[in-house]
Formats: structure tokens, sequence, C-alpha cells
């Protein structure tokens, strides 16, 4: 059995987290600015900097530095004067969208979009940290409120469905925890919720919506990298008819894969009640298309899972308030949770779901929360915790390989523990300085709870591994999908998304 060290990882780092941006040179005599506002009001948390609108020039100008991947259009310039950022020298009558690709972003990433007359490819060199692959496109003047409009709008908030470029699946479906819950606890009679401030404060418009981070939660980058809407959750009443088409969100926060695990939180959809919430959305679909067109939708769309941690975090580590501890040994316990989590996948095959991403479980006992457990010295991890790991995720790894043995099966492994292994390991590789407590929360060091209504957050939340005692930040979860994506074997086996998809 493998084992899982928690103090020192020794995975190797493959991804740098952090780059230059594009700071665009406009000389200031040229600038009429009527105000400036934080990026993250448009939508772009991952972007440090701010917007001047130029009424003069009919020009919007996004200025800044890229903390971790981008997500919008960083520029949008119309008829005016501005210095190229390659240059420096003054340009005129050109309609610009600029897209910089991080070097860490994986191949084929680049993205753009074109209305207008002519689209080329440029490389410059921005900088002396070597900023690559630009994009310049040329729109003609009456397109140009719409290309503005559009590109706010590839910004917003996804459940308003608006979705820029051709998507790469027809559907995306969403089962697991509160690390990819985008609203479902919302409706349910839980404590486990996330749809007060600061919860949102970095997502569109700084609404909290749910889901457990300061900003976009691993799903939504996903969905991104896909060309797809975030998929609506499950339990929002509005989540009917042709809302379905595009995938739907089944996870709940305190889920697990055991059905009692987390139910002192109160309600929530266990990962068997989430398979039938979805072939309670395939009795909907039955009726928007005929059988042939759904077996062929269901074939092509993916189906992402990521559960586990809280049938360990609130169930086996918890025996004042489950008994699992003392009836199961860890590799017991890892059985019995693979079991269970294999009949579900079978479940989810059988219905006609082809295509699986499968997230294994990350290191526990480095959390905020285990942490402050007071089982480890200060400044390390919980050994103990994550050592129990090894047996689920390398079994959840043999379970990917025997239902890849199924006719057209499609499964994928993502190791969650390497991955953030790697951060813990060397953080500052990826931009972070604080990986040992949440940016909020509640108990020492901020590192027992999840923030409470109306805390105020750290104010550098792109330099911190974890939002709050359980939850990595968005700057986390852009780096966690990005190698989910994009990553080698190591990274997610036998192949990553973007493979799987092709497949």
């Amino acid at each position: 059995m493998t084992r899982y060290p928690a103090s020192k990882f020794k995975y190797p780092t493959k991804y740098t987290a952090t780059a230059p941006g594009h700071p665009t040179t406009t000389p200031t005599e040229y600038v009429t600015t009527t105000s400036r506002y934080p990026v993250t009001t448009l939508g772009c948390p991952t972007w440090s900097g701010c917007i001047t609108i130029m009424p003069k020039y009919s020009a919007i100008l996004l200025s800044g530095h890229l903390t971790t991947m981008p997500t919008c259009f960083l520029a949008i310039f119309s008829s005016c004067y501005l210095a190229t950022p390659s240059s420096g020298n003054l340009t005129h009558q050109y309609y610009w969208a600029t897209l910089g690709t991080p070097p860490y972003h994986g191949p084929g990433t680049s993205f753009f979009f074109g209305i207008g007359t002519s689209v080329s490819r440029f490389a410059n060199n921005i900088d002396q940290q070597g900023e690559r692959d630009n994009w310049r496109v040329r729109f003609p003047s009456s397109a140009i409120m719409l290309v503005v409009l559009m590109i706010m709008m590839s910004c917003s908030p996804d459940h308003h469905g608006v979705v820029v470029g051709a998507p790469l699946v027809p559907a995306l479906f969403v089962f697991g925890d509160s690390l990819v819950d985008n609203g479902n606890n919302n409706f349910l009679s839980s404590i486990s919720k996330a749809n007060y401030y600061p919860y949102g404060v970095d997502f569109d418009f700084g609404v909290p919506t749910g889901r457990f981070s300061n900003g976009k939660n691993f799903i939504d980058f996903i969905a991104r990298m896909m060309g797809v809407a975030y998929p609506p959750p499950f339990a929002d009443p509005n989540t009917v008819g042709t809302r379905l088409l595009g995938g739907v969100n089944y996870a709940s926060a305190a889920a697990g894969i055991l059905d009692e695990s987390g139910r002192h939180y109160g309600q929530r959809y266990s990962l068997s009640q989430q398979v039938l919430n979805f072939e309670s959305t395939l009795n909907q679909l039955r009726t928007l298309m005929p059988p042939s067109n759904l077996t062929n939708h269901l074939a092509k769309s993916v189906a992402v899972l990521l559960i586990g941690s809280n049938d360990y975090i609130n169930n086996y580590l918890m025996p004042s308030l489950y008994p699992s501890r003392s009836i199961y040994t860890p590799p017991q316990f890892a059985n019995l949770l693979l079991n269970n989590y294999a009949r579900q996948l079978i479940a989810l095959y059988s219905v006609g779901l082809r295509k699986f991403y499968v997230a294994g479980i990350g290191p526990l006992g480095c959390i905020p929360n285990q942490r402050a457990s007071g089982q480890a010295p200060q400044g390390r991890c919980v050994d103990s915790v994550n050592q129990m790991l090894g047996t689920y995720n390398e079994g959840l790894k043999s379970v990917v390989d025997q239902l890849n043995k199924r006719p057209g099966a499609v499964f994928a492994y993502g190791n969650s523990y390497g991955a953030a292994g790697d951060i813990l390991n060397n953080p500052e590789n990826f931009g972070f300085s604080v990986i040992d407590r949440g940016c909020c929360g509640v108990g020492r060091d901020l590192r027992q709870v999840t923030c409470l209504p109306f805390a105020i957050p750290c104010p550098n939340r792109n330099q911190y591994l974890f939002w709050d005692a359980f939850h990595p930040t968005e700057a986390a979860n852009a780096i966690l999908a990005n190698r989910a994506f994009y990553g080698s074997p190591s990274d997610a086996y036998p192949f990553n998304i973007q493979t799987m998809i092709l497949q």
C-alpha cells in the first residue's frame, strides 16, 4: 500500500500559479478617467487592477497583474489612442480584445472570440518575465457595444446561461460535497450553507451563491474550460425544462459517500440521493428529446464526482458522534467507502453516462480544521489522518481501472492528494504565502470552523491556500482545476479531462 506522507510531501512541482499580467501602458495625457472600479465587480477576481472608462476615446481598459488563471478578457479597446503592450507606440482606430495565457496554462487553452472582419494571432514579449500568446481582434465600430456587452456577460455568473464560444461537451453533471456545491444547500434544511457574506466576496458582483469559497469553486473552472454554463443546482425550483440540457449540479455540502456522513449538519443529498436526483433529471430529459438523441447526449456528456472528505472529517474522525471508527480499521473503512462508491458509479453508467472524472481525497490532515485539532506539532499536518487516506485513494484508482473495462466507459481518476501536496510542499511556487490557516473563520488562527456571517476576510486572498477551515480559495481552485483538465497522468489517470472529452 502506498503511504501518504503528511508533513513533507514529495511530489514534483509541475505548474506555476502566478504569472505577470498585461499592464497595458497608456499615456496619461490621452486618458480621460471618469470612474475606477475593482475588477471583481465584473467577475474577474483573478485579475488585480482596475477598470478605466475613457469616454473621450470610447474605451474601456483593464489594467493590473494576473495572480491566477484569467477567466475574462483582459482588455477591450474601441476607437481610441492607446499604447500597445509590446511597443508602447500609439495606435488608432483599432478595436482590440486581448487575452493572455499564463505559462501554467495547458496546451490549447488560449481562448478568444471575434466579431468583425479579421482575426490575427501575434506573439509579443510583453515584459522580461516572458508573457506570450496574445490575440488581436479587429471589430467594426457598429459591433463595439455588442462586443463590450458580450465580454461583460462572459464574465458574469453563468447561472444566467451565458456562454461564449462552442462548448466542448453537451452537458456537465456534477456530484459531490461542499467543494463543488453551487447552491443546493441553500434550499435544504441544513446548517451547512454558504449563502451569506463573506462567501462569494470575489464572485461575480460579490454575491454569495452557496459556493464555499471566496469566488469560483473547482467545478466553475472546469465548466469554463469546457465552454459550458455553470450547471444549475438541482434543488433550485427553476432547474427544470430546457435548463437541464446543459447539465445539473447535484453536489451538497456535508454530503458523503455513506448516507449517514454529515448528518449532524441536517439535511443534505448523500451520494446515493444525488444519483436518484440524476435519475429524476433523466425523466425530464426524456420528454425533451427522442431516445436516440438522449443516448448520444449522455454518452458525450461528462460527469465530475468530488466526494469522500466528509466520510472522514464528518464521520470517521468524529468518534463522539459516529461509531464507524470503533467498528472499522482505516483500511476496512476505506473499502466500505469504495464498495459503496463503485455501486453508485455503476448505477450512473447503467443509465447512460459514459465519461467520468472521479477525484480522490486531498490531504485532509493539512486542512486548517485538522491542524487546529492539536494532534500535530505547530506548523505540521496531522500524519495519522493523511496516512489513512492511502488505501482509499489507491483503491479508487483501481476502481477506475476496473470500470474502464466496461463497453464505452471512459473513467479518469483525479490525484487531488498529489496536486494539493505540490502546493503544500512549495507554496511560493504557486503564489501562496499562507497555507496553514483560513482567510476567514473562527477559532485558533481561523482554523476551526467556516466563516461567520459578515466576518471580514483577509485582504490578500490570492495568497491564501485555504478560504476557511475546510475549503480552498478561488486561487487554489484554479490551479487544481487546471491540473485536472490539462495535467499529466500523475495528475489525472489514465488521462486528463481534456483527453477524456476527445474520446
